[in-house]
Order: C-alpha cells, then sequence, then structure tokens
C-alpha cells in the first residue's frame, strides 16, 4: 500500500499556520490584535497558494504539500509586504 494520502485543508492551514508564525518579524508586531491578524493573513495565504503553486510545480505528494505551505506562510507575508511597500512607493512618487 504505498497510495499517499492528500493533505486536507486543515493539514496545510497548520502547516502555514505554523510558517507565519516562524516568519513573523515579531519586533514590529505593535499588538496581540496586529499579530492575530499577520498570523491568520499568512496561513490563509498559504491554504489557498499551495494548490495553485503545486499544480505548477507538479508537486502532488502529501509532503511536499505540507512543505510548501508551511513555506508559503512563511514568504507569503514578506511578499505581500514588500508588494505594498513597493505600491505605497509608486504611488506617492506619481504624486511628487
Amino acid at each position: 500500500m504505498d497510495k499517499e494520502i492528500a493533505p486536507t485543508e486543515v493539514h496545510q492551514f497548520i502547516a502555514g499556520f505554523a510558517g507565519a508564525v516562524v516568519g513573523t518579524n515579531w519586533s514590529k508586531i505593535k499588538t496581540v490584535f496586529q499579530g492575530a491578524i499577520t498570523i491568520f493573513a499568512g496561513a490563509a495565504s498559504a491554504l489557498y497558494l499551495t494548490p495553485l503553486v503545486a499544480q505548477q510545480l507538479g508537486w502532488h505528494g502529501y509532503s511536499q504539500m505540507l512543505g510548501l505551505s508551511f513555506l508559503l506562510g512563511t514568504l507569503g507575508l514578506r511578499t505581500v509586504q514588500a508588494l505594498n511597500l513597493f505600491i505605497e512607493r509608486r504611488v506617492l512618487k506619481m504624486g511628487e
């Protein structure tokens, strides 16, 4: 029985949650609410992006999917923050 178990959304959310906890820059978090929103956003982005990215990479294994969820939870938040900063700078530059 070498049939691999498909990861459920709960498993992917937990892996993304753990990645978001690890990837959060805690020195910039000012309140508990801000920390909770940050971690939830990282976990949610991992949950919804994992199937898309895994399909593009051709990854279908259980451990690959969970590892990808963890990675997206860790890096997803940083990518969104960088994108927001880039857009903010462009908007400010257009206003000059």
